[in-house]
């Protein structure tokens, strides 16, 4: 499925236009946006679309939830081949606790 005909909604939105303009100024403010989580990948898909060879990092506090939002990603894509535009890495956690003396995953 293909979601990405929504992103010029969100990108008309006041909101998004602000977010953008904060992110020119410079210094940049913090920003904490507390977007709700289904929101989310359609906000970073939007991004993603108008970043323009910028790096975009997104950090998720479980490996899980970072596979969730590529696999989510993956329907808000304007590519229509089902892959976000660009090239999204996933860096995985490791295994073993930080002082245990076993090997990391095949991932890792």
């Amino acid at each position: 499925m293909n979601l990405s005909g929504l992103l010029p909604l969100l990108r008309d939105l006041p909101e998004y236009s602000d977010f953008l303009e904060m992110l020119s100024l410079q210094p940049r403010p913090a920003m904490a946006l507390r977007l709700p989580r289904a929101a989310r990948p359609a906000f970073v898909a939007s991004l993603i679309e108008q970043a323009a060879n910028r790096p975009i990092l997104f950090i998720a506090a479980r490996h899980d939830h970072a596979l969730t939002l590529l696999d989510e990603l993956t329907a808000w894509s304007p590519t229509g081949d089902g892959r976000p535009q660009g090239s999204p890495l996933l860096f995985a956690e490791p295994n073993p606790l930080f002082y245990e003396p076993a090997a990391w995953g095949l991932r890792t």
